[in-house]
């Protein structure tokens, strides 16, 4: 089988000149595929690193997501995937005045579906949190400060070129006068999604849009767990005229924004050998991997039509 691809060039040569040159190539050919040797590659160990996920945002309870990261070929069965779960952790989110430490609770909505939650303790506006992880003898913190929110001009459904059923969020923003306003979309189907989804490439700043009016176009977000039909044919990505849809449009830190520019720049260079690697910035202290986001939210629903 590994000769196929000269037969071609062996069987254009027809003069006995060509015969010999046909025979010699083939000695050598055969000679440099039986000297080949198996090459036995020795994989490093891979640091296991604790992965937070939480975030707060305005009169809504914080809550954090904790996991222990796994070898890219590690294997995965039931044992590895309990060993991810961080039973043991203590989660406490502080605003410089109250405390609380949050409550494991199993939400289905999520993955891992092991949450932490608080249950007393919202956010505000304008109000800084401090959270700190217990887990495995180490301690983990970050702090942020939940912005202002900016919201939308105006909101509407941009339908495909007809006859099409399906299209896009047409949003118009004015930006504040003043560099340094980072923003996340994220949209949330009723009756559809269990949690609002941010697309792909879903944080953007105001570098080039500075005390600017402008619109811009968002696509579905997905969850990656779902097997619904509009998640698995062509309206995966979109939305349809009939849906009735929330829009969450968020005002974030700096931080959160590199959080998320960075996790997305990786997992659209996942698998290219000609893209840079990039390296996932993280806001939390003591070496754990992850974010702690604040969102200063505007909220606003419009139906497809």
């Amino acid at each position: 089988m590994m000769m196929k691809p000269i037969f071609p060039f062996f069987q254009s040569l027809k003069s006995s000149v060509g015969l010999w040159i046909m025979f010699v190539l083939f000695l050598l050919t055969a000679t440099l595929f039986s000297c080949q040797k198996e090459v036995q590659v020795d994989i490093p160990a891979v640091e296991k690193h604790i992965v937070i996920q939480g975030q707060i945002e305005p009169d809504e309870f914080p809550f954090v997501l904790i996991t222990r990261s796994n070898g890219y070929f590690d294997s995965v069965d039931s044992a590895t995937i309990l060993k991810m779960f961080a039973f043991n952790a203590k989660v406490t989110v502080s605003d410089g005045v109250q405390s609380e430490v949050l409550k494991q609770v199993l939400d289905a909505n999520y993955l891992p579906p092991l949450v932490y939650k608080a249950s007393t303790l919202k956010g505000k506006s304008g109000g800084t949190y401090t959270l700190t992880v217990e887990v495995d003898g180490k301690v983990y913190t970050s702090t942020v400060t939940i912005p202002a929110a900016i919201g939308l001009d105006s909101l509407f459904f941009k339908p495909n070129p007809a006859p099409d059923s399906l299209g896009l969020i047409h949003a118009r923003l004015s930006d504040p006068p003043g560099l340094g306003n980072y923003y996340r979309w994220f949209a949330k189907r009723i009756n559809k999604d269990k949690v609002f989804l941010a697309p792909m490439r879903s944080v953007f700043e105001d570098r080039f849009v500075d005390g600017k009016s402008f619109s811009f176009d968002f696509v579905r977000g997905r969850d990656p767990n779902s097997s619904a039909a509009d998640d698995t044919t062509r309206e995966r990505r979109f939305f349809k005229k009939g849906d009735q849809i929330i829009v969450k449009f968020c005002t974030i830190p700096k931080a959160v924004y590199e959080f998320y520019k960075s996790y997305e720049m990786q997992i659209t260079n996942n698998g290219n050998p000609f893209a840079a690697p990039a390296t996932i910035k993280s806001n939390i202290q003591g070496g754990a991997i992850g974010i702690w986001a604040a969102y200063g939210t505007y909220i606003d629903t419009i139906l497809a039509k």
